[in-house]
């Protein structure tokens, strides 16, 4: 699903997946991080950053390492999970961030993944 240009981006949970094509890391977090998506209903919206193509994003968010998650409510830091973490910990820190955005009455968005490639930036 596209964001609708009426919504705008920093008003919902968005989920940073930082990761490389040859890091096997990286692929056993994307796999748990699908696992973790599961119980959510489509309330998160997750962005799979291309380390080696996006570095500006890199130190955009201040990583250091692949895999990195970063969750974003209602824009800002919620959660940042470094290393290869199991599906319950990510769990826990969508929770987290879905929380601060329910304080601060922000509506939740519909699940949307979008690859960050060739240097371009989504955010």
């Amino acid at each position: 699903m596209r964001q609708s240009s009426s919504e705008h981006p920093s008003k919902r949970l968005e989920l940073l997946d930082f990761f490389t094509r040859w890091c096997v890391q990286c692929e056993m977090q994307r796999r748990n991080l699908e696992r973790a998506l599961a119980d959510f209903g489509g309330r998160v919206r997750v962005r799979r950053v291309d380390a080696e193509v996006a570095q500006e994003m890199l130190w955009r968010y201040d990583v250091g390492e692949v895999p990195t998650l970063v969750v974003l409510a209602d824009g800002a830091e919620a959660a940042r999970l470094a290393g290869v973490q199991p599906p319950e910990v990510i769990a826990a820190a969508i929770t987290r961030g879905l929380a601060r955005i329910s304080k601060n009455g922000s509506k939740s968005a519909s699940v949307s993944e979008t690859s960050i490639a060739q240097g371009r930036s989504a955010l």
